[in-house]
């Protein structure tokens, strides 16, 4: 059972960026259909709508909005004040990556089978930018903060001489376009590859680069 409303099985939860929350959950008695439930960062209930054919769902910002990801491969955006907007992105986009850019109707996805950030415009309903993926799609190796989106993953050592992975490296995406617009990399590693990307945490408006040896803030 779900908080205040009992006989309830959850079927996929998601905890937005802010600490919001999204559960798409069914009924375990009755044949009422599935529904989605949205909290705010604070923990209250913001939204609670219909999900029939949904298979998981994402929070919007502090709670206001979600994005529902449908069994058959379509994708929904509910807003804050219910209505409700099928959108029909020209790629197949994850449903566990997502971070959303606050005061906007843009939101930072993820399409697994190309490796590839994509940034989509909600309002618009188009892909503003798609970018490669330095790693494997993970929320922890993206993330936007400020004018940019910063990703972090591995790649050889210039020489070639050492194996693939060898070198960490962070680039900095300019948030508008995709464009890279700075780019930190390790030494290399002397041995073999890294075993470890290297995270990428926002903590109380600054951003921070860490590894199981280290961390330090990007500025």
């Amino acid at each position: 059972d779900l908080g205040p409303f009992p006989a309830m099985q959850v079927t996929s939860i998601r905890i937005g960026d802010d600490g919001s929350v999204a559960a798409l959950f069914t009924p375990s008695r009755g044949n009422r259909e599935a529904e989605a439930l949205v909290t705010d960062a604070s923990g209250a209930l913001s939204m609670r709508i219909p999900a029939p054919g949904a298979s998981a769902v994402q929070p919007g910002p502090d709670g206001r909005g979600a994005l529902l990801w449908e069994s058959s491969g379509g994708l929904e955006y509910a807003d804050e004040h219910g209505g409700r907007h099928e959108l029909s992105p020209p790629v197949e986009l994850a449903p566990w990556f997502v971070h959303w850019l606050t005061g906007s109707m843009h939101v930072l996805l993820g399409n697994e089978k190309e490796q590839t950030h994509v940034l989509f415009d909600l309002e618009e309903q188009r892909v503003v930018w798609q970018a490669k993926a330095p790693a494997h799609l993970n929320p922890l190796y993206a993330v936007p903060f400020g004018e940019y989106v910063f990703q972090s993953g591995l790649e050889a050592a210039p020489t070639g001489e050492l194996p693939d992975g060898s070198v960490r490296v962070i680039h900095a995406l300019d948030i508008r376009t995709g464009e890279v617009r700075a780019t930190w990399r390790s030494s290399p590693s002397e041995r073999t590859a890294w075993q470890e990307i290297g995270k990428l945490i926002v903590r109380e408006r600054r951003l921070y680069y860490v590894t199981g040896e280290n961390f330090s803030e990007i500025s």
